[in-house]
């Protein structure tokens, strides 16, 4: 494999160009990644083509020689696959997340792997109930979900309070803008202040 981020987040994956390397012949695009859930892994990718993308083909990780810009090269040949076995694959994208205690932390928006070994290292999970839009998103490492089921996962409630920010969300950005113009505001006012205060001396002083 060529020189590739060791970790890669897996919507930067999705409806990119998949081509042959040996004659650079396109095979289609990427629909979906497929993944084992139970021991955190990508085990490879399906690939649409096609009439409104109906033709699906299976490629293994292995098989990814290159992700570039604008396309991933393949090694070898793909397997057909079909529409219903594409609908079976599992993904904990979209399940929520809850703790111990009960509590509804957020949902899994993406996750970031190993490109080599498959290794999902951290799940991408947003405090939003819209899609990940305008909630912050927290780094969820893998090893810290204790059960998984009924499209929701389960982890700590103590070890979610020291997860990692991901990105801020929109909230957060706006509660940081606020202060800053709250501090802008009190700065021009207290230098207005000053102003003022200085061209009443200058007025009494010219008086006298």
């Amino acid at each position: 494999m060529a020189q590739q981020p060791e970790v890669v987040k897996q919507s930067e994956l999705l409806n990119q160009f998949v081509l042959d390397r040996s004659t650079m012949a396109e095979l289609g695009q990427v629909e979906v990644l497929w993944m084992y859930p139970k021991v955190h892994r990508v085990l490879g990718f399906i690939c649409k083509s096609g009439w409104l993308g109906q033709k699906k083909t299976a490629f293994n990780l292995d098989q990814l020689h290159t992700i570039g810009q604008n396309g991933i090269l393949v090694n070898s040949r793909p397997v057909d696959t079909d529409v219903e076995k594409v609908r079976q694959l599992e993904t904990l994208v979209g399940w929520e997340v809850w703790t111990d205690a009960g509590n509804k932390a957020g949902k899994i928006i993406d996750y970031l792997f190993n490109l080599r070994t498959g290794v999902i290292e951290h799940y991408l999970f947003t405090t939003s109930d819209w899609s990940g839009i305008t909630g912050s998103a927290y780094l969820l490492p893998s090893n810290y979900v204790l059960k998984l089921g009924n499209r929701r996962v389960l982890v700590s409630e103590e070890a979610i309070r020291s997860f990692t920010l991901y990105r801020e969300g929109i909230q957060e950005k706006l509660t940081k803008m606020t202060g800053f113009l709250q501090e802008e505001k009190s700065q021009v006012t207290q230098e207005l202040r000053s102003l003022f205060s200085q061209a009443k001396t200058a007025t009494e002083t010219a008086r006298g």
